[in-house]
């Protein structure tokens, strides 16, 4: 039984796993901003946010793909070990295609014998791979789906419910593909968006972001959804 603001749940309400929840809203060209969970959101190259393109609210993150990344400092709120979690977010491809991956997210470092971490880092050109990675001491173990991913806005949601076969989910707008959920993982960096590793000048994204999600200890989806149509 849990006690919050003088109501009594039977269980934990969902919105307290909420580690990390962005909206991303505000004036155009901002360079600021305060997670709606409390993080200082640090701003690299010429991040910022954009009012001309997003999913809800008044603007998104947008990035150029040459430099600009936004981080958060590092947590273990961000360090999964072996409990179910939920990544999901809205994003937007710029137009004109990748002849090389990218990061959308996660908390590695670059050198590859210590990686300790996750990343999401989709790659190719047009409609785009998708890949959710996790290392183990330098270990890349990887869970990808093709071509699921073109331009315009798509939610996409990395889901683990538990330990078994079928068990970690990647999904683009509500529909998932399988894998199996038997894994642990660690963290070792801060958390970046918008790169593939925190400490690598290179593979960076060209596009928006919205609606940036990271929940520990719950699996928010289990089986196929329709995308959220509000604001958390």
């Amino acid at each position: 039984m849990t006690v919050i603001g003088g109501r009594i749940y039977l269980s934990e309400p969902p919105y307290t796993y909420t580690k990390l929840l962005s909206h991303f809203d505000g004036t155009d060209g901002a360079t600021t901003y305060t997670a709606e969970t409390g993080q200082t959101i640090s701003f690299v190259a010429t991040a910022q946010l954009d009012t001309a393109d997003k999913e809800f609210g008044t603007a998104s993150l947008l990035l150029d793909g040459n430099s600009d990344y936004v981080t958060v400092s590092d947590s273990s709120d961000y360090d999964f070990g072996s409990e179910n979690f939920t990544i999901d977010f809205w994003t937007s491809i710029a137009a004109g295609g990748y002849t090389n991956r990218f990061g959308w997210m996660g908390t590695l470092q670059q050198v590859p014998a210590t990686r300790v971490g996750w990343n999401i880092a989709p790659d190719g050109a047009y409609p785009i791979d998708m890949a959710f990675r996790y290392y183990d001491s330098g270990t890349n173990y990887s869970y990808i789906i093709t071509n699921n991913v073109s331009t315009g806005w798509h939610h996409l949601a990395f889901v683990k419910k538990g330990t078994e076969t079928n068990d970690f989910g990647i999904a683009v707008d509500g529909a998932f593909q399988w894998f199996s959920g038997n894994f642990t993982i660690g963290s070792s960096q801060k958390f970046t968006v918008g790169r593939e590793f925190q400490d690598h000048d290179g593979f960076y994204y060209r596009g928006w972001i919205d609606e940036l999600r990271i929940s520990k200890g719950i699996a928010r989806w289990t089986d196929n959804f329709t995308p959220p149509t509000n604001p958390y």
